[in-house]
C-alpha cells in the first residue's frame, strides 16, 4: 500500500507539502496540487482515515441526503461530492429521505450525537424538521444546502444551486419562440421550493406574452415517469389539448413521451416536450430531450468545498452560490403543425 512518503517521492515535493494538499488544499499553489494530484492517483495512495479523525476529534463522515437515492440527477451530484470527499479523507454516507419528513427525534440520533461532520441536503424536501434558529445551534454539524433552497428555515445555511426562475423563462422563451401558445405545465408535487422557482418562470414568460394558462393545462406528475404518464393522459384527453408541453424535471419529460407515444401521438410533431436537468437519459431517448443542463460536478465539488470550510470553522460565506445553466437544444420540441 502506498505511503504518504511515496506519493512525495513521485510528485517531487515535501512529505509536509502533500499533508497540507489532503488537509488544507487551498494553502498550495495550483502548480503544487497539479504535481500532487496525479501522484496519488498514479499509486492509488487512500490516507488513513480513522487515524486522520482521531487526530481531528471528528468521525471523518459526512451525511448527504436526497429524496431518492436513485434518481440520475442527485447520483451524478452525489458522485462529484464523493469524489471531492475522497481527496480531503472524508467518507460519505448517504440516506434517502423518505415522502414523509423526518421528524427531529428521527433525525437526532446522527446529528446530535455528532455521528457525523457535516450534512449536505439534496433535494426538495428538507430532512430537518427545524424551527427558524436551530440552524445556528451550536449542537447541530454544519449543514449545506445543493441544488435549491429547501425551507425557510435554511435559507440563511450556505448553498448551491442554479438560478432556476431565470432557466425556466429561457426554456419557455424558447417554446413559445417556436410559435405554441397552447403550453401546459408539468410540476413536481405541491411544497416544493424548486418546482415553485420553476413555475414562476413558466408564468413570467406567458404573462409576458400574453398567453393564456387554463387551470387545466397545470397538472402534478409527482416527479416521476409513471406520474407524468397519467397525468399527460389527462391533459390531452382535454377538449382541446396543448401543442406543448413544459416539464420541470427530465424524468416527467420521459413519461410524458412515453404516454404521447402509447396513445400513438408523435413527439415533436404532434407535441413538443422540454424538460429539466439533463440527466444523463435525455439524449438517448427519441427523440433527444430539449432540457435544460445543471453543471452536475460543479454543484458536487462545491457543496462539498462550502461544507469542508464550515466544518473547519473557517469564515466561509453564507447564502446562496448561483452556479450557470445551460439550454440544450435537441429534437423533442418544434414549431406546432
Amino acid at each position: 500500500m502506498a505511503s504518504l512518503k511515496d506519493v512525495a517521492k513521485l510528485a517531487g515535493v515535501a512529505v509536509g507539502t502533500v499533508s497540507r494538499y489532503l488537509n488544507e488544499p487551498d494553502r498550495l499553489r495550483e502548480s503544487t496540487r497539479r504535481k500532487i494530484e496525479p501522484a496519488i492517483r498514479a499509486l492509488g495512495y487512500s490516507p488513513n482515515s480513522v487515524a486522520r479523525s482521531l487526530r481531528r476529534g471528528k468521525t471523518g463522515l459526512v451525511m448527504v441526503t436526497c429524496s431518492v437515492i436513485g434518481d440520475p440527477f442527485f447520483g451524478d451530484v452525489i458522485r462529484a461530492i464523493d469524489h471531492a470527499a475522497q481527496r480531503h479523507g472524508f467518507a460519505v454516507l448517504v440516506k434517502e429521505v423518505p415522502p414523509v419528513r423526518w421528524s427531529a427525534g428521527m433525525v437526532s440520533d446522527i446529528i446530535l450525537s455528532r455521528a457525523v461532520d457535516g450534512v449536505i441536503v439534496l433535494g426538495s424536501r428538507s430532512p430537518f424538521e427545524l424551527e427558524a434558529g436551530a440552524v445556528e445551534d451550536s449542537r447541530y454539524p454544519p449543514v449545506v444546502v445543493g441544488t435549491e433552497t429547501v425551507s425557510k428555515a435554511m435559507q440563511r445555511l450556505p448553498a448551491v444551486q442554479i438560478d432556476n426562475v431565470a432557466a425556466a423563462m429561457e426554456l419557455t422563451e424558447f417554446v413559445v419562440g417556436l410559435g405554441h401558445w397552447r403550453i401546459a405545465f408539468m410540476t413536481g408535487e405541491p411544497g416544493s421550493h424548486v418546482m415553485d422557482e420553476r413555475e414562476v418562470g413558466f408564468r413570467n414568460v406567458l404573462a409576458t406574452h400574453g398567453i393564456p394558462i387554463p387551470g387545466d393545462f397545470f397538472t402534478y406528475g409527482n416527479f416521476t415517469i409513471d406520474g407524468a404518464r397519467e397525468a399527460t393522459r389527462v391533459l390531452m384527453s382535454l377538449p382541446k389539448p396543448p401543442t406543448a408541453i413544459v416539464c420541470a424535471n427530465d424524468e416527467m419529460a420521459i413519461g410524458a413521451m412515453a404516454a404521447l407515444k402509447a396513445m400513438g401521438l408523435m413527439v415533436p410533431d404532434d407535441v413538443s416536450i422540454v424538460g429539466f436537468d439533463d440527466i444523463r437519459y435525455a439524449e438517448v431517448m427519441n427523440p433527444p430531450l430539449t432540457t435544460v443542463a445543471q453543471p452536475r460536478d460543479e454543484i458536487g465539488e462545491r457543496c462539498f468545498q462550502r461544507l469542508l470550510s464550515a466544518m473547519d470553522n473557517l469564515a466561509a460565506e453564507t447564502g446562496v452560490q448561483i452556479v450557470p445553466h445551460k439550454l440544450i437544444v435537441r429534437g423533442s420540441a418544434a414549431a406546432p403543425r
